[in-house]
């Protein structure tokens, strides 16, 4: 008999994906400042302690608006702009999380990927990284098997990725990604890679 493990989402799985910063100054709003952005999965909630990634700064959320219409939260999949009781160091680019959720911050990625381009990745090729807003310089520095999707048998020792390929690699990043698994959190596992040099997306990505 067959089981299936269901893995059931962390209710602090919030994450938060700041695509640009608000400030506006007119007679409707003073002085305002807040957090444009998606909700990538989970909950926010008036009042919530998040934190700011890279940065590790801490702040509470003060106010969460849909344009004009106040929310007292927001759950995935929201685009809303959030505001917090001070500033901390957010820019485009920068993930939200509850302050007492975990998140990896390892430069190091081991992913399964399926190689869309043309080209041929080696052992070494340097690619973009990009997750939402987020967007990090990236290395394959192991290519560890290709996986035959109809036998489902692998094939070690491979060196080249080829149009088609789905492979498992290992890859290093100039700077932390903050994916989770894509196993437990789809919406914050996936991510896709371009080549630097034409601009094209030339795979897609999820974390193991």
């Amino acid at each position: 008999m067959h089981t299936i493990d269901i893995i059931a989402p962390e209710e602090n799985q919030f994450r938060y994906d700041v695509q640009y910063i608000q400030h506006v100054q007119n007679d409707d709003f003073v002085d305002y400042r807040g957090y444009a952005g998606r909700v990538l999965s989970g909950k926010i909630t008036v009042g919530d302690r998040i934190t700011s990634l890279p940065s590790e700064k801490e702040s509470i959320v003060t106010e969460i608006r849909r344009f004009t219409e106040l929310k007292s939260e927001a759950t995935a999949g929201d685009s809303v702009s959030i505001s917090l009781s001070s500033e901390i160091d957010i820019s485009r680019g920068s993930l939200l999380k509850l302050s007492d959720a975990t998140l990896d911050n390892s430069l190091s990625i081991e992913a399964t990927i399926v190689w869309m381009d043309d080209s041929t990745a080696q052992l070494g090729s340097k690619l973009i990284l990009q997750s939402g807003s987020r967007e990090s310089l990236a290395k394959i520095v192991n290519i560890k098997r290709k996986i035959n999707p109809i036998q489902f048998d692998s094939i070690e020792g491979v060196t080249d990725i080829h149009a088609n390929d789905i492979v498992e690699v290992e890859l290093k990043t100039n700077k932390a990604t903050y994916l989770d698994s894509y196993k437990s959190n789809k919406a914050n596992g996936a991510f896709i890679l371009v080549n630097p040099q034409t601009n094209n997306t030339v795979a897609i990505g999820f974390k193991k």
